[in-house]
């Protein structure tokens, strides 16, 4: 009885795994991959190509939540989220920057935000 109350407690208080254990994002000259591996929780998949981004928005989370990348794509009707505490999510940014789906100016300022802000382009008004 005690063993199972033990194993009751651990497993109820027991901590998260970072994101960046079961959430990757990685990516080629031509596509985007991502997998995750929620623990306890179905696993999904999925890619698109670097010519199918239509728009990109960076949502800051502010000092307690993850920063997060919504990716809108050709023929899709939602946006791809992805957080930055991906393993490869920051470098997902930068290369989002570096392919010129996010200009310098503002990943500058989106990068620096801790209130909450979200910042796109093309602007969500265009």
């Amino acid at each position: 009885m005690f063993t199972w109350l033990k194993n009751l407690w651990c497993g109820f208080f027991a901590p998260m795994p970072e994101l960046s254990e079961w959430y990757f994002v990685q990516f080629d000259k031509q596509n985007v991959y991502v997998n995750a591996n929620p623990p306890n929780k179905e696993s999904w998949a999925y890619q698109f190509e670097w010519q199918s981004i239509q728009r990109v928005c960076f949502e800051d989370g502010g000092l307690r939540q993850s920063d997060c990348l919504y990716i809108w794509v050709q023929n899709q009707e939602r946006a791809y989220m992805i957080p930055t505490e991906a393993s490869g999510g920051s470098e997902l940014f930068g290369e989002l920057n570096k392919r010129g789906f996010f200009p310098d100016d503002l990943m500058k300022q989106a990068a620096s935000s801790t209130d909450g802000g979200l910042y796109c382009y093309p602007a969500l008004d265009d």
